[in-house]
């Protein structure tokens, strides 16, 4: 199989059948600080796979691919928790999930996959850098919209 990820998953959902945890806990601290370990790391190979240069030359997916990511998707949640009458917790957390920049996970994936992996690190670097500034936008808009009027 050449798809790491879906055989990772396999091997995961076999482990966890078979209730092999139960036989590893005394590697359970070691495997926590892997695990803890694993964002940085993908952060870093981001960072080290930017080529700003390249991005000039393919200015309209990662302009497309932002404005969907920081704009669209929480206008959608938007509509969605008007739809559905959510009370403001639950809307400002759906809305913040919508507003989150693009996961450094999705690199690793786009390398791992033979995807466009130079792009998606210039996604996932603008969209990070210009969530600084959206989040608190959409969190201050959803809170307006969904803020229940005070009791009389």
């Amino acid at each position: 199989m050449r798809n790491r990820l879906v055989l990772a998953s396999i091997i995961y959902l076999a482990a966890n059948l078979i209730r092999f945890s139960k036989f590893i806990w005394p590697l359970a601290p070691a495997l926590d600080r892997v695990g803890h370990a694993a964002m940085p790391i993908a952060l870093i190979s981001v960072v080290a796979a930017l080529r700003l240069d390249g991005l000039k030359n393919r200015p309209q997916p990662l302009a497309l691919s932002t404005a969907y990511k920081l704009v669209m998707a929480p206008l959608i949640m938007l509509g969605v928790i008007s739809v559905f009458g959510l009370n403001p917790f639950a809307s400002v957390l759906v809305v913040g999930a919508a507003t989150m920049h693009s996961t450094p996970a999705s690199y690793v994936l786009a390398r791992e996959l033979d995807g466009d992996a130079p792009l998606m690190a210039g996604i996932v670097t603008l969209t990070t850098l210009l969530a600084l500034v959206t989040i608190p936008l959409w969190q201050t808009l959803t809170l307006g919209l969904v803020q229940q009027p005070p009791l009389a």
